[in-house]
Order: C-alpha cells, then sequence, then structure tokens
C-alpha cells in the first residue's frame, strides 16, 4: 500500500473547495427531495456530486495516511447511529443506512484490502466477510462502499491520477442496484472530476471546515429540511 516512495503527498486543506461543493450539492440534493419535489429532476442531478467527492476525498486521504483509518472509522460509525433517526425521519426506512454507513464500511473495505496487499494483520481480511452483506443495506450499495478504497488504490501511483479518478468512479457508484443502467443523471458525476482537479488552487479562497462539521452538518441538515417542509 501507499509508502514514502509513492507520490500522494496531499495537503489536508487542499480539497477543502471540494468538501463545500459537496455539501452544497448534497443540500441542493436533500432539498429537492424534501421540500421542493418539483425541482428534484435539477436538483438530483446535482446531487450526484456528493457522494463522489466525499468518498474520493477520504479515499485520497487513506492513501495519503493510511494511519487515519481508525480515526475514520470511529467518527463515521459514531455518527453514522446519531444520524440514522433523522434520516429515516426525512422518508427513509429503518432498514437503508445513511451516506456515513457507506463510507464506514468503505474504510473497513480499504483496512481489510491493506492487510491482504501489505501482509500485516492479514486476519482483517475477514472483515470483507461482513461488510458484504451490510453493503446491501446502505445508500450507494456495494459499489459505493468500494469507492473509498477504490480511490485510494488509484492514488498509489500519483496524486493526479486519484483526482482524474473522482468522475468515473463516481459514475459507478451512482448506478445503484435497483437501476444498474447508466442514465444522463448518473453521468453529472463526472463533474467531480474537474472539481478535484480544481479544488488545490480554489481552495485558498474558502474557509477552513471545522474537524466535525460534515459529520454534524449531516443530520442537522435533514433535520432542518423536514421541519422546512412540515413549516410550508
Amino acid at each position: 500500500m501507499p509508502s514514502a516512495a509513492h507520490k500522494t503527498f496531499l495537503d489536508p486543506g487542499s480539497l477543502e473547495a471540494a468538501k463545500w461543493i459537496g455539501l452544497i450539492a448534497m443540500t441542493l440534493d436533500h432539498y429537492g427531495k424534501i421540500v421542493q419535489p418539483d425541482l428534484f429532476a435539477e436538483t438530483h442531478a446535482i446531487g450526484r456530486l456528493a457522494f463522489p467527492l466525499f468518498a474520493g476525498i477520504i479515499g485520497l486521504r487513506l492513501a495519503n495516511a493510511p494511519t487515519l483509518a481508525m480515526r475514520y472509522l470511529r467518527r463515521l460509525v459514531t455518527w453514522a447511529f446519531i444520524a440514522q433517526p433523522v434520516f429515516v425521519l426525512a422518508g427513509r426506512p429503518w432498514r437503508d443506512g445513511n451516506i456515513l454507513f457507506t463510507l464506514a464500511l468503505g474504510v473497513v473495505v480499504w483496512l481489510a484490502m491493506d492487510a491482504l496487499l501489505s501482509g500485516r494483520n492479514r486476519r482483517r481480511a475477514w472483515w470483507l466477510v461482513a461488510v458484504g452483506p451490510l453493503a446491501f443495506f446502505c445508500e450507494f450499495g456495494p459499489v459505493g462502499v468500494l469507492m473509498p478504497a477504490a480511490m485510494a488504490m488509484a492514488s498509489r501511483r500519483d496524486l493526479r491520477t486519484g483526482l482524474l479518478a473522482f468522475g468515473p468512479l463516481g459514475v459507478a457508484s451512482n448506478i445503484v442496484l435497483e437501476s444498474p443502467a447508466l442514465t444522463p443523471v448518473d453521468c453529472w458525476a463526472l463533474l467531480a472530476t474537474p472539481v478535484a482537479l480544481a479544488s488545490p488552487n480554489l481552495s485558498r479562497f474558502v474557509p477552513r471546515l471545522p474537524t466535525f462539521f460534515f459529520y454534524a452538518y449531516y443530520p442537522a441538515h435533514l433535520l432542518a429540511l423536514h421541519c422546512l417542509d412540515l413549516a410550508f
């Protein structure tokens, strides 16, 4: 897996613009789903950017600093359980896991692959057996769960390869099991690549998000949109 020989150095703040764009895309997507369904077609297309950006950022960070994996996992699992009641309140069934569960399982896949390929702690490879069934019960399904690890693998050669992979892997993750055919809406995820490539230059113009902002924002914005829907 990544070593000092791999050209994957990534300044933690260099993808800050991509985080902001991902948050905006996600919020617009959920606004159309929850508050104003007549805009759903437009907001859903924009929302196809969100998951590739979030999963891609995690994948790049894992490739650059593998020791972050357990920290990511603890935070994602904790906030996934906090967000699940709000996720259900916003209209999803309990059996569907929210996006934070998807990302958490993605980190587990990375840890298992790291164990297999590095020859260290190979018992973690068994985690893949547990992740497999769980991946069918969260947003974006098994392909979405694989994306953070796939992004990390794509970044092993150099950072630019990882940045270029945002869009194509995002399209793959947007093709969910219930609708396996490629649609024009899915192709909006390709825009994640130019966003990722531009992010290092754009990030100097946006404020740095606090460490726990994304985790707390996810359930908070769902709750706010649900209340807005009830109000109107």
